[in-house]
């Protein structure tokens, strides 16, 4: 297998243009927005100076009595385009976290732009937070004026009603939310207003690219579709403020939340659990499609920067004396819920620990997760090791920006040297050496070819920043390590 296999040399086209405006609502909120701002063929069309339909001509057919119907239907697709969250709705915590939005827009001709943005709702229901959002509430509201045809800015601001209403929504992890906009364009010198709207939609069936995400990157079947060379998502930015995987909380006390995922819990639905810090949570994308196609409960039991491991972790007292509550709770919880038979461990191999005198710290962590591990309850019988991903550069992020911004393709050009960014994983180490109940799964293959791990591949970023991976690519490795989970549960039947 080549590296940066499925991120082979193509040239951005229409097409490709095209779907970098199917965005979902949280992908527009990202910093710069500059890939749900880039026109679709027909506007890109309507911006050039070429022919009728230039800048020039467009704005000498403003009168004082109104705009040429020509005209106003390209102001309208424009704004529709340039405005308009479009696409699959994804994430909420982005606009949490920005507060609203600041979108680089485009104007025909001189006027005022006045948007605001409505949540869609999704039908009758009771109780809290979705009877509000059964209802249609002013979102976001704001305005732009151009003395002139060019471009500008326009910042979106959140309205009380959106703020009380999307806090709500990320309390509950419900992480959907479809959006409707409103434009009115008013041109200078009197002409009538030009109103546009759109609505936010879902992601079309089938709709997935072939070769999509870490389908490119299978070492026993590779797939190359060279049409995904210059597409990235998310984008750097886009990443960043992305969460992982949506599950529901249920019930919680201090310091662990369990948080499930999966199929409905029933008498006769097999139970799994998903533990660890961070490193695990990035993997609940994947593990929420395993726990759907095996018909299985999840549950995650994750706790940023403390790994399941029994060694004293490198952080603040306070910090590890938290760690050591939340991994004694999920022991408790584990033998209070015999049900779940086989637990997924993943945790940071970059996380270090306080060694005892005399031991390295790759041995003191080894001996950590072994001894956590034989702490677990006996109605656990398999610990699956998901082996922790390459680590991307520092720098990683802002050359798959630059590569962008220069319609280059980014796997190829910002490829991460294997030796550097595959790290030991002493998790990995223990589940080999002295653990009747644990086996390691690793999907380095997913990552790296043989000397180089390209930080997008099959069009999907892979590194959300600097050690942890995005949710799309994880949702894209989840067949793949279904397929890995299958093989376990056909050797521990046979067993």
């Amino acid at each position: 297998m080549g590296d940066g296999l499925g991120v082979g040399e193509t040239t951005i086209d229409g097409r490709n243009r095209s779907r970098r405006l199917r965005l979902g609502f949280v992908a527009m909120l990202c910093a710069g927005f500059a890939a749900a701002a880039a026109p679709g063929p027909a506007t890109a069309q309507s911006l050039t100076s070429a022919g009728p339909t230039s800048l020039r001509a467009a704005a000498d057919q403003v009168d004082a009595t109104g705009t040429a119907s020509r005209t106003r239907s390209e102001i309208r697709a424009q704004w529709r385009t340039e405005m308009l969250p479009v696409g699959s709705a994804a994430g909420i915590g982005a606009i949490l976290k920005a507060g609203g939005a600041t979108l680089p827009v485009r104007s025909l001709i001189p006027g005022r732009a006045e948007v605001d943005w409505y949540n869609v709702p999704p039908g009758a229901r009771s109780g809290g937070h979705a009877a509000a959002q059964a209802r249609t509430l002013l979102l976001a509201t704001g305005t732009v004026s151009f003395p002139a045809a060019g471009s500008g800015r326009l910042t979106m601001r959140l309205t009380p009603d959106g703020r009380d209403l999307l806090e709500a929504e990320a309390a509950s992890h419900v992480a959907v939310l479809r959006v409707s906009a409103r434009a009115t364009f008013t041109p200078i010198g009197g002409a009538r207003p030009i109103d546009a709207s759109s609505t936010q939609a879902p992601a079309p069936a089938g709709a997935t690219p072939r070769c999509f995400g870490a389908a490119s990157h299978d070492p026993l079947e590779p797939c190359r579709n060279p049409s995904l060379s210059l597409d990235v998502r998310p984008t750097p930015d886009e990443a960043l403020i992305t969460p992982n995987a949506p599950c529901t909380p249920s019930g919680a006390d201090a310091l662990l939340i369990p948080c499930v995922f999966g199929a409905p819990l029933s008498p006769t639905t097999p139970e799994i659990a998903l533990v660890g810090d961070s490193h695990a949570e990035m993997w609940r994308g994947a593990m929420t499609v395993v726990a759907d196609r095996l018909h299985a409960s999840g549950v995650s039991l994750t706790r940023s920067s403390c790994a399941y491991s029994h060694a004293t972790p490198m952080l603040a007292v306070a910090l590890a004396s938290g760690c050591v509550a939340w991994r004694d709770g999920v022991v408790a919880w584990l033998r209070a819920n015999p049900r779940v038979a086989t637990v997924f461990v993943s945790d940071n191999d970059l996380g270090g620990v306080v060694p005892p005198p005399g031991a390295t710290v790759f041995a003191a962590e080894v001996d950590g997760y072994l001894n956590a591990w034989r702490a677990l309850p006996p109605s656990v019988r398999h610990i699956v090791v998901l082996r922790d991903i390459p680590v991307p550069d520092l720098s990683t992020g802002r050359c798959v920006g630059q590569a962008i911004t220069q319609h280059e393709p980014a796997g190829a050009a910002c490829g991460l040297p294997r030796s550097s960014a595959l790290q030991p994983d002493a998790e990995a180490t223990a589940a080999y050496d002295d653990e009747p109940r644990a086996t390691v799964i690793d999907m380095t293959g997913f990552f790296c070819g043989l000397t180089l791990c390209p930080p997008v591949i099959g069009g999907v970023l892979v590194y959300k920043d600097g050690s942890h991976m995005t949710n799309l690519y994880s949702t894209t490795l989840g067949p793949f390590l279904l397929a890995r989970v299958r093989r376990l549960e056909t050797g521990w039947s046979g067993a």
